[in-house]
């Protein structure tokens, strides 16, 4: 003992260090548990038990690793497997926190808040009163004293099964207010995911703007979800996120490729419940970037390539069962965009192709189904800002369209068009307004006042489109629910052109071409001229080929009043709509054309409008072809309220039917009421064959007559022709004067005048009867024997004498 205290003396020095070395091995020696130590003791004063399966600290290769740690109090909950931190000593005497390696793996973390209790972040609580009493005097700085600026490097970061969640039920009601979404009640929300980053991350206290960040990033199997009593509803996730060549400044991100793979928004599965959240389902399967970067304080976005594949956007789907399911609002197999600009100045890009589009799945129990498939869409060279719109081309081809019209709609595309008008016009009003509070904000101090949009004053947002080409092979399928038939209509084989569309009151042509139901050939070009009107103007053709009409007969009940039996039908039109008025013709011809009656109950009003049943109408144009011909103007003011297509098709319908009847059979001595009209309620009436008093011998003029008439038969071999025998009292044997041209004495006519009150004598109405009889029969016999007119076609009238109220002796002839 005593040579130890004599050799301590000796060496004072060196005795100091070994000892002094050998306290430092001891407290290297107990580092990890003197920091198991602080760790237990810190979660112990908060009220919660904590459990650790190990700690290593090693100060000389300078790493931290913690496993097995379950922490836990009321609900709350602190896991993880292992956290590992491997940092550099030396760098920390420079200000410099340099991390090479940063690894966490199986993290579970409960967040619960109320604003009834402290905020509570796993087991530890953090009082977050605001009573002043309790709060510690701050300490005042030094005059002039800045902060030290410290460095930090991050190397490498890893976070593997990593688990967060949040327990407030008003809290996340309030995120799901200000999201804008619809979600079922939840009291709990929590996220699930891996990251994983390599590379170097430089940041500083105290300069922003020396932050840099490059590298590579991983963000794999990330899994949001909402939590309550009954279920989990999905709100994120996705299997991987990867982003290579990262380049960040407080100004730039840059990243050389993006992929993003197994994306779903959205609860994506069949809900077996009775209710379902209002919040759309959108995923896909792959999303890829190359070249990104982005200036956030030019706020631009620029990009190579785009590509998506395979995306998905589901709604809820409603169905009388209790069970909900979720139907496809659009399916699409790859989207890829090529050279993207966004820009303050507007967005800008070189081609937008959208392969095998599906959109609108149809839904039971909707009023509107609506069914779209396109083989591909095609956008190229697009420059858009707040002004215009130009695009070089867009080339649609392989479309296939299955609609169902709403079971309450209507027609009335004025309607539509006012609809239209109302909401442009409120959508600028807004726009505008917005723009003239943000121009006086600006503006506050200038002194020159801003010049600003008069109200109701437009606007004019201007549009180019080089090439429009729409193309397929497939069908447009129509089947109209608001009809009690519910036609089924099918278009195919478009073919629509045109080019430099524009709204600039410049015209642009276009070329229309398809197939209706697989037979009738529908044609179309014209001029177009849009000036920011509502109806645009058009100059156009129009010509519809062998088109079958049975399957438009519900089309013909309601607004004809009777059913199509058979029929084909041409029509060639001229449109012409300028400045929203309607100035066009329409030239039908049909062929085979054959209607039913409708029961009684169905009956429409086109019938008392004509006078006659339709059908009756149409036989009258036919002619020895079985064909009918019309000429149908339609006028009108499209701008109006009440502007009706039904309306219109109704009234020139009656219009064109009674026009046509006269055009044809005036040349057969049709008698036409003022105007040129006729009156189809009391039949179609020809100019008699007139007699001289007491004759019923045909004359040279008679034979002039019928020979028209024989004519009219053979034209129109489907009417019926009826004579009826007509004798007045000039036909009476005891008159004088037999010629009715002659000049009658005032006793003469008072005499056939009274005679005209009385009865007949029974002599007097036989003789007549014969004589009626006589010329009527002469009539017919001639037109038989003489013009072969076949017996279908003639029809004679029951002879009546009672009252004499003809002034001449005749043959009537009616349809």
């Amino acid at each position: 003992m005593d040579s130890l205290v004599a050799k301590i003396k000796k060496h004072p020095f060196k005795t100091f260090f070994i000892g002094l070395l050998f306290v430092l091995l001891i407290l290297l020696s107990l580092t990890s548990q003197i920091v198991h130590y602080v760790i237990v003791s810190s979660f112990e004063k908060q009220g919660a038990t904590v459990k650790i399966e190990n700690i290593d600290v090693s100060l000389w290769q300078s790493t931290i690793e913690i496993s097995g740690l379950q922490s836990s109090q009321n609900e709350a909950e602190l896991n993880l497997n292992n956290l590992l931190i491997d940092w550099q000593w030396r760098p920390l005497f420079s200000n410099k926190v340099i991390i090479d390696n940063a690894e966490l793996n199986g993290f579970k973390l409960d967040l619960v808040s109320d604003q009834k209790i402290p905020q509570q972040i796993g087991p530890f609580v953090i009082d977050t009163s605001q009573d002043d009493s309790k709060k510690q005097p701050s300490v005042p700085s030094k005059e002039n004293e800045k902060p030290s600026e410290w460095m930090i490097r991050l190397v490498n970061l890893s976070l593997t099964d990593l688990s967060l969640c949040l327990n407030d039920e008003k809290a996340i009601q309030e995120l799901i207010t200000q999201s804008s979404l619809t979600l079922n009640k939840s009291n709990k929300i929590c996220t699930k995911l891996t990251l994983n980053w390599q590379g170097l991350a430089s940041l500083s206290t105290l300069d922003p703007s020396a932050t840099h960040i490059t590298g590579q990033f991983n963000l794999n199997n990330v899994d949001i979800k909402l939590f309550n009593e009954d279920n989990a509803e999905s709100l994120y996730s996705h299997g991987a996120l990867s982003l290579q060549s990262i380049d960040i400044t407080p100004n730039r991100f840059a990243v050389s490729s993006l992929f993003w793979n197994d994306v779903i928004f959205g609860n994506h599965r069949e809900h077996h419940s009775t209710e379902l959240s209002s919040i759309p389902s959108f995923r896909f399967d792959k999303f890829s970037v190359l070249n990104l970067q982005a200036l956030t304080d030019q706020t631009t976005v620029d990009l190579k390539s785009l590509e998506i594949e395979q995306v998905d956007i589901l709604t809820q789907k409603p169905s009388k069962a209790s069970r909900q399911s979720l139907g496809y609002l659009s399916q699409i197999s790859s989207i890829e965009l090529k050279q993207f600009n966004f820009s303050p100045d507007g967005i800008l890009f070189d081609k937008l192709l959208i392969s095998q589009l599906k959109a609108f799945e149809s839904q039971q129990d909707e009023a509107l189904n609506f069914d779209l498939i396109s083989e591909s869409i095609q956008l190229s060279s697009l420059n858009l800002n707040d002004k215009s719109i130009n695009l070089d081309s867009i080339i649609q081809n392989g479309i296939n369209i299955y609609f169902e019209p709403h079971s309450n709609g209507t027609n009335n595309f004025s309607q539509w068009f006012s609809q239209i008008n109302k909401l442009e016009t409120q959508t600028i009003a807004e726009s505008e307004n917005n723009q003239e509070n943000n121009t006086k904000a600006d503006n506050n101090q200038a002194d020159e006042p801003q010049k600003t949009t008069q109200p109701g004053e437009k606007s004019a947002f201007k549009f180019n489109i080089a090439e429009l080409k729409v193309t397929t092979e497939n069908s447009i399928r129509i089947k109209d629910k608001s009809l009690s038939q519910e036609p089924q209509i099918e278009l195919s084989k478009l073919n629509l052109t045109s080019s430099n569309i524009n709204n600039q009151k410049a015209p642009f042509n276009y070329q229309l071409k398809m197939l209706i139901n697989d037979a009738g050939l529908l044609e179309s070009e014209g001029e177009v001229k849009l000036d920011q009107q509502t109806i645009p103007d058009v100059l156009a053709k129009l010509k519809l080929s062998a088109l079958d009409l049975v399957p438009f007969s519900a089309y013909a009940i309601r607004y004809l009043g009777y059913r199509i039996d058979q029929g084909h039908m041409n029509i060639n039109g001229d449109i012409k709509i300028q400045s929203g008025k309607i100035d066009s013709e329409f030239k039908l011809k049909t062929s085979k054309f054959e209607l039913s009656d409708l029961e009684d109950h169905e009956e429409h009003a086109l019938n008392a409008e004509l006078g006659v049943p339709l059908s009756t109408a149409l036989t009258l144009l036919e002619n020895n072809d079985d064909e009918i011909k019309l000429e149908i103007p339609i006028h009108g003011d499209a701008d109006s309220p009440n502007f009706s297509v039904a309306d219109v098709i109704s009234t020139v319908t009656v219009k064109a039917i009674k026009a046509a009847i006269v055009y044809q059979y005036s040349p057969f001595g049709l008698l036409t009421l003022a105007n040129g009209l006729i009156d189809l309620a009391t039949g179609l009436n020809f100019d008699p064959i007139v007699f001289s008093p007491g004759e019923a011998l045909l004359t040279s003029e008679h034979k002039n007559q019928l020979e028209e008439i024989a004519q009219l038969t053979r034209q129109k071999p489907q009417i019926s022709i009826v004579f009826c025998g007509k004798v007045s009292l000039m036909d009476l044997p005891n008159t004088e004067d037999s010629n009715p041209a002659s000049e009658t004495s005032p006793e003469e006519k008072s005499k056939r005048s009274s005679l005209q009150k009385e009865n007949l004598s029974e002599e007097q109405r036989s003789k007549l009867h014969e004589l009626a009889k006589q010329r009527q029969a002469n009539v017919i016999s001639s037109l038989k024997n003489d013009y072969s007119v076949p017996q279908n076609q003639i029809l004679s009238c029951n002879i009546k004498v009672s009252t004499m109220v003809e002034k001449v002796g005749k043959v009537t002839i009616s349809i």
